[in-house]
Order: structure tokens, then sequence, then C-alpha cells
């Protein structure tokens, strides 16, 4: 796999790894965006409350707990190779 990636700003070409473009000081984001990471916590979060309420605190506990891990997961393959250049003006 090549080590270099090119900037879409500027066309420079930017070492994969690089927090920001040598050219355009353009800043690079890698992997899980954040609001995806916050809607997996907030439905765990969700789940294990109502689930605790209806069955037991143990029982949500765990639905909770395995919710929040499977979702990981699933967000790590779904980005797995997302990269996004953002430009601050």
């Amino acid at each position: 796999m090549d080590d270099q990636m090119t900037c879409p700003m500027c066309m420079g070409r930017v070492p994969r790894g690089a927090i920001v473009c040598r050219g355009c000081k353009a800043r690079i984001e890698y992997g899980i965006p954040g609001w995806a990471a916050t809607v997996i916590l907030v439905c765990a979060i969700t789940f294990g409350l109502w689930s605790g309420a209806v069955l037991t605190w143990w029982i949500g506990l765990i639905g909770g707990l395995v919710l929040f891990w499977l979702g990981s997961v699933g967000l790590q393959h779904l980005f797995r190779h997302r990269v996004v250049f953002r430009l601050r003006y």
C-alpha cells in the first residue's frame, strides 16, 4: 500500500499518518468521526437504561456494554479507510 496521499486542496503529497498537510496546512482527520462515536454511546446508554428498567439492572448493564462493543467494532470497520482534509480560514 502506498504510504503517500494526495491532498485534495493543494494536490501536494502528504505522508500517511500526518496530521497537517505541509503545502496548504489543511488538518487531516482519520478514522471514526466524533459524532458517530457519540451516537453509539448514547444508543448503548439508552438501551442499557431501558433494559435495566424493564428487566434487571445487570441485564441492562451487560446489554449496554455489548451494544457499545458491537457498535464500536462496526464503526471501526465502517470508517477504517476514512481520511478527511479540512481547511480552516
